[in-house]
């Protein structure tokens, strides 16, 4: 379905498939199973959305698509003055909120080899896919379990506390549910490109906190780690190199951690912001 750019059935498949392999026993949860949450705009929900005012990174298509704009309008086609960005008609969007979030999990926990398992226990007892999960074919390897042997028991990762675990008050997780980071084109239009969201959006150059975040949510981010996978590290080195004021102090106060795996362990995260 991801192939056909099928993006709604392709969520749907990726959906249920991640809910078969969940486990069957309930206990101690709110509903009377687990559930596998594919986005984060649930109204009933156990985390916090924080929409970021962003502008827009696709903004000058206007050389693209003005020749087909011409033809539409021949054929007597209506522009959309509201639209974003490649519409007919829409003009450069100014800073507002909406295009890009900041979701906030109490009592979260990571694992898997890659880091692309994020869960919540009981009593909330949630898997999340995350939010880009159906666009694109994810990597050959995916799902299979000598690749991530550390769910292979599913059940005792999900529902207790393995003997691996690494306990973190508050961190910031570039979170890569379906392993884009594998393949170069995902590598660089999500992991890198989340890398320098949280880079440039979340955090000044003396590594605090973004101002117009809720207080609460800007003392906890002002501590965090930032916790990225494996791939990603050669792109950090790179705007260290360089001199990247934000990267640099996150650097110095210790608080750039790369996702460390061995088989079984899992992070228990107080606070993690995705």
């Amino acid at each position: 379905r991801a192939f056909r750019w099928d993006w709604t059935g392709a969520s749907d498949a990726h959906a249920v498939g991640a809910a078969l392999a969940l486990p069957r026993d309930a206990s101690g949860c709110t509903l009377p199973r687990w559930r596998v949450q594919d986005g984060w705009l649930t109204p009933e929900r156990s985390w916090t959305v924080h929409p970021l005012a962003v502008k827009a990174p696709i903004l000058r298509f206007g050389n693209v698509v003005a020749p087909i704009c011409a033809v539409r309008r021949r054929f007597g086609a209506k522009d959309r003055p509201g639209a974003g960005p490649g519409w007919c008609g829409a003009s450069e969007p100014s800073l507002s909120p909406g295009l890009a979030r900041l979701v906030e999990i109490p009592n979260a926990f990571l694992g898997g080899k890659d880091g692309s398992a994020l869960w919540q226990r009981a009593p909330h007892c949630v898997f999340f896919a995350g939010e880009v999960t159906s666009s694109g074919a994810p990597p050959p390897d995916w799902g299979d379990a000598a690749a991530n042997s550390g769910l292979t028991d599913k059940d005792v990762v999900l529902q207790s506390e393995p003997e691996d675990t690494i306990t973190i008050e508050s961190a910031l997780l570039l979170f890569d549910a379906r392993e884009g980071h594998k393949m170069f084109w995902h590598h660089q239009t999500e992991s890198v490109s989340r890398l320098a969201l949280a880079l440039c959006r979340l955090f000044d150059r003396d590594g605090k906190a973004a101002s117009d975040l809720p207080e609460q949510t800007r003392n906890m981010l002002s501590r965090a780690v930032i916790l990225f996978p494996q791939a990603l590290t050669a792109t950090i080195t790179a705007l260290l190199q360089r001199g990247h004021a934000t990267t640099k102090a996150l650097e110095r106060q210790r608080r750039l951690r790369a996702y460390d795996w061995s088989a079984g362990r899992v992070y228990s995260i107080r606070a993690a912001f995705v």
